[in-house]
């Protein structure tokens, strides 16, 4: 599998040679469903003014576009932070010829833990303008995936987050407590979507597949913080 990456100010596009399958709850996905069959996964910053209502789905079809990028075959995750701010790291193990590429962007200005107070109620009321910020983590593996080992990696990428959150002491906007992410924050895992290769059946903190991601995460993760923070106190 070989990644080529484009990068400006507004935008990342990370592009496979090979089908990748998508787990991911982000903005666009095609045809909306969570798990995808996609060639290319995009970051997308939003204006510093600029607010978008739901259903995000226009919005990012038309920014796709603008990239000149296949809708189809595309997911993409939107952000307030700068691209220039996007960290990448990679993992490989020898032995096995496993690859792992981790891309971050996090922007911290909405930064939450876990029962804090609610912003708003989809159920009663309009989406609410929230503080900008938002965690986006992008894990691509160069393996096939059961189903199963694709839910429970989500799980590592979680705990990865959360590890490299409170280690760095990141305070929550609405308490005293340590935040543990965003109110928006968002993954997508790729794996190969070859259907040649036997998929791997388990990603947990025992197996070298679940350590790789979870270091992974946690260093690109607080490097992407770090970034912000040192960003915030030069404007300041």
């Amino acid at each position: 599998m070989v990644l080529t990456v484009q990068q400006s100010d507004r935008i990342t596009v990370i592009h496979s040679d090979q089908l990748l399958r998508c787990l991911t709850w982000a903005p666009y996905t095609p045809k909306g469903h969570p798990f995808s069959d996609v060639y290319t996964l995009v970051n997308a910053t939003l204006g510093h003014d600029e607010f978008i209502e739901e259903p995000f789905e226009k919005y990012c079809e038309e920014r796709l576009q603008q990239a000149q990028l296949e809708s189809s075959t595309s997911v993409m995750l939107l952000t307030t932070v700068p691209q220039t701010h996007l960290k990448h790291r990679q993992m490989s193990l020898e032995q096995t010829g496993l690859e792992i590429d981790v891309f971050c962007t996090a922007g911290m200005g909405n930064a939450l833990a876990p029962g804090d107070p609610a912003l708003y109620n989809e159920e009663f009321t309009r989406q609410k303008r929230l503080r900008p910020g938002t965690i986006n983590i992008m894990v691509i593996i160069n393996r096939a995936l059961t189903p199963a080992a694709m839910v429970e990696m989500i799980q590592i990428i979680t705990m990865a987050k959360c590890q490299s959150l409170y280690l760095l002491q990141q305070k929550s906007h609405l308490s005293s407590r340590i935040a543990l992410g965003t109110g928006t924050d968002n993954m997508v895992l790729a794996v190969l979507a070859s259907d040649q290769q036997q998929p791997l059946r388990y990603s947990g903190l025992s197996t070298k597949l679940g350590e790789y991601v979870a270091k992974a995460v946690d260093s690109v993760l607080s490097c992407a913080v770090e970034s912000q923070r040192m960003s915030l106190a030069n404007k300041g």
